[in-house]
């Protein structure tokens, strides 16, 4: 995929401010949450949403969140036939 193609946001980060050390050494435990927390909000900022977070590791989404409104008013009208695909999609 070309870079102007990428939807707004996709792109690779750059490091934080202050990420690399003037001797060179890899951050500690606590600049590396700081790093992580500094690195989520920039994608929540571009429109990404958090899915689960632990203390080491985010899992991050982009895209709208599923509508079980419609899902239900598909399975009603079709005779509940639209019903295996409501719970098929996540």
């Amino acid at each position: 995929m070309r870079p102007h193609d990428e939807p707004k946001g996709w792109g690779a980060l750059q490091p934080p401010p202050g990420y690399y050390s003037a001797d060179g050494r890899p951050p500690d435990a606590t600049q590396r949450g700081l790093i992580l927390d500094w690195a989520v909000n920039q994608r929540i900022a571009s429109g990404w949403r958090v899915e689960s977070r632990a203390e080491t590791q985010v899992v991050m989404v982009r895209g709208k969140p599923l509508n079980h409104v419609l899902h239900a008013l598909l399975t009603v009208f079709s005779c509940f036939l639209w019903a295996p695909c409501g719970w098929c999609w996540p």
